[in-house]
């Protein structure tokens, strides 16, 4: 049998932290505290200067914008006229329709003080709100001052029948209209358009029939059709006879090699991908081979679709994968456009490029000139003030152009009159 002891368990005493140790801790904890707090203030106080400066720059240079926008009814064409001091690079455009729903775009205008640009437009807005956009350094800039113009009439601009709903079916004259037709197009064959409404053309006899392209009376149905056979069509655009109507081709057979698809009665290029054989133009769009129909059929150096064709840039925002090429133009990304695209001081733009000038004015070359920011001695002979170099020659003035200007027993070789062979 195991034996117990009871022995007397004295008090354990606890030791606490030292106030000293404390209040140094508590110290720490403040200084660090302190130190975070004072960072992220740092870093929060400069981030929201530099958001305020960069917005202070935008305000300065919008300061000086104005424009005005025009609406012209008979062409439904919108104008844009700089009426301010800074070049307006391109415009946002944002349309409200019929059915609550909102389109947005940017045109790229570049238009001058004092100059006045048109623009084409979604058909049958409601209404339409435009931004100005500059472009500095690079770096566009959206300017707050709007400008807005609303239509009377959401219908009364239109492109095509498409854009025109319901019984409004025909665009005439820009506007949608409920006729019945506005040319032959509308009209069912042989059917001519005649104050915008669809007839047959009356006959007896072929003497009758004086519309162009119906010159035969059917005896039978008494109106004027194209043909009743191949030899009544004398265009030779038209040589076949189907249905009562010249057309191009009724098979393949009667198409050229560079159109060699009927299609609709039609010589086309192609119809399907696989009429493309040139390995260039591989793609068919509209009857016709082209060499991309969207930016996957396009290379990695040009990676834009554009009207079918592949390029390096449609618009700036294209142009994010060289710095020093920020701007779009021609579908080529360049180093700049106007002076302003520069990003440093001092430069000009020339040819796309951003260079350090010579010269900004003439005062600047005296006696020379000043011709694209650098210094030459001429631009047509006029310029040419000494007698012995009287002709302009690549900006520089020399002593002839062809052997009869030189002295006897001498001829001109790079234009300098010489004795020596």
């Amino acid at each position: 049998m195991k034996k117990y002891s009871h022995k007397k368990r004295g008090k354990v005493k606890k030791k606490g932290i030292s106030p000293i140790i404390a209040f140094v801790l508590l110290i720490t904890l403040v200084i660090s505290l302190g130190t975070f707090v004072s960072i992220w203030y740092k870093n929060t106080s400069t981030k929201q200067m530099e958001i305020a400066l960069e917005q202070l720059e935008n305000t300065a240079e919008c300061s000086q914008v104005r424009f005005e926008i025009g609406f012209d009814y008979e062409t439904c064409s919108i104008s844009v006229f700089n009426a301010g001091e800074e070049i307006i690079n391109n415009l946002g455009i944002v349309y409200s329709f019929t059915d609550s729903t909102k389109q947005s775009e940017i045109k790229e205008l570049s238009i001058s003080p004092n100059a006045r640009k048109s623009i084409t437009q979604v058909p049958n807005f409601v209404k339409a709100v435009f931004s100005p956009i500059l472009i500095r350094g690079g770096k566009e800039i959206t300017c707050t001052d709007e400008r807005e113009f609303s239509l009377k009439n959401p219908f009364e601009c239109c492109f095509s029948d498409d854009d025109c709903p319901g019984e409004l079916n025909l665009c005439q004259s820009y506007a949608c209209t409920p006729v019945e037709c506005i040319n032959e197009g509308h009209c069912d064959l042989f059917e001519i358009c005649t104050d915008n409404t669809c007839g047959y053309i009356k006959c007896q006899n072929n003497p009758d029939c004086t519309y162009p392209g119906m010159p035969i009376c059917d005896k039978d149905k008494k109106i004027c059709i194209g043909c009743t056979k191949d030899a009544e069509c004398t265009d030779s655009l038209f040589p076949y006879c189907l249905d009562n109507g010249c057309v191009e081709c009724k098979d393949s057979g009667n198409c050229p090699v560079e159109e060699p698809i009927c299609s609709n009665n039609a010589c086309v290029e192609c119809t399907i991908k696989t009429d493309c054989k040139n390995p260039l133009l591989p793609y068919c769009s509209e009857n016709t081979c082209v060499e991309c129909l969207d930016a996957k059929s396009c290379p990695a150096e040009e990676p834009i679709c554009s009207n079918n064709v592949c390029v390096e840039c449609s618009i700036n925002d294209d142009c994010v994968y060289d710095k020093y090429k920020p701007v779009c133009s021609n579908n080529a990304c360049v180093a700049c456009l106007e002076n302003n695209d520069c990003p440093n001081k001092g430069e000009v733009c020339l040819n796309n490029a951003c260079i350090i000038p010579e010269c900004l004015i003439n005062d600047d070359c005296k006696p020379q000139l000043c011709v694209d920011y650098s210094c030459v001695d001429c631009v047509t002979d006029v310029d040419c003030t000494d007698p012995l170099l009287p002709h302009c020659v690549i900006s520089t003035c020399v002593e002839c152009i062809v052997n009869t200007e030189c002295d006897k027993l001498e001829y001109c070789f790079k234009n300098t009159c010489t004795s020596t062979k």
